[in-house]
């Protein structure tokens, strides 16, 4: 039941700071593009990676306590549920071209960055 609660506790976390990114960026970044959501997930994902490596390769994070941030923190602050949204938003309006942009630089940011991630955690 511990594990549980941490796990929400982390997810709260995660998600207001998922918050907190989209309000500090709308007074600065003025685009249609979702640059926020792409800035968001790619660090998350980093996040993950990172650490991931330190969990599974230099063993400096527990096993339980990499669950607790991968799935609650980082499960709740990335989403790829407002990838999909801003998507068909794209296609609801036939901006083809921002909608296939979304989703290629979308993902190829996240691998990025989850590579970095685990490279950087395995080189500390």
């Amino acid at each position: 039941m511990q594990k549980f609660l941490l796990i929400a506790l982390a997810g709260a976390f995660g998600a207001s700071l998922r918050y907190s990114c989209y309000v500090v960026a709308n007074k600065y970044v003025s685009s249609i593009f979702p640059w926020t959501t792409i800035g968001v997930n790619a660090l998350g994902c980093f996040i993950f990676g990172f650490v991931y490596a330190l969990s599974v390769h230099k063993m400096v994070i527990s096993g339980e306590t990499r669950i607790i941030i991968l799935v609650g923190f980082t499960g709740a602050f990335t989403t790829f549920s407002a990838i999909a949204f801003e998507t068909i938003e794209f296609m609801k309006l036939s901006q083809w071209t921002l909608a296939a942009g979304n989703l290629v630089v979308e993902n190829v940011a996240v691998l990025i960055a989850i590579y970095l991630g685990m490279t950087i955690g395995r080189l500390i």
